[in-house]
């Protein structure tokens, strides 16, 4: 299966929002993904997707342990915006540290 044809499947299962919340992606770049007409090289967001939805989906969070990857991204995310606001979570103070530095930042 290629990375289109599960990105296919997962839109047909989920939707275009789920998904492109869990890429970490506009709308629009789904859309232009699964109708081959994406300006850019394909290779890192079909990496992305792959590593998304493919057979490795977990990373070693070296604050959460072991993770999916989109719980990755969203942590990741959270943690740049809450930023130094959240003092009083520990976690998220650990994860503004961390996922700037992280090797699963690229995923």
């Amino acid at each position: 299966m290629t990375w289109r044809e599960i990105l296919r499947a997962e839109v047909d299962k989920k939707g275009y929002d789920q998904v492109r919340t869990e890429l970490g992606v506009s709308k629009t770049t789904v859309s232009l993904l699964l109708n081959d007409k994406y300006p850019a090289d394909t290779a890192r967001m079909a990496e992305k997707i792959l590593r998304t939805y493919g057979t490795r989906t977990t990373v070693q969070c070296p604050v959460l342990g072991k993770i999916s990857v989109v719980q990755c991204r969203q942590h990741c995310r959270a943690a740049k915006r809450y930023g130094k606001k959240a003092t009083g979570n520990p976690v998220t103070l650990r994860l503004y540290v961390t996922c700037p530095g992280c090797e699963n930042r690229s995923i």
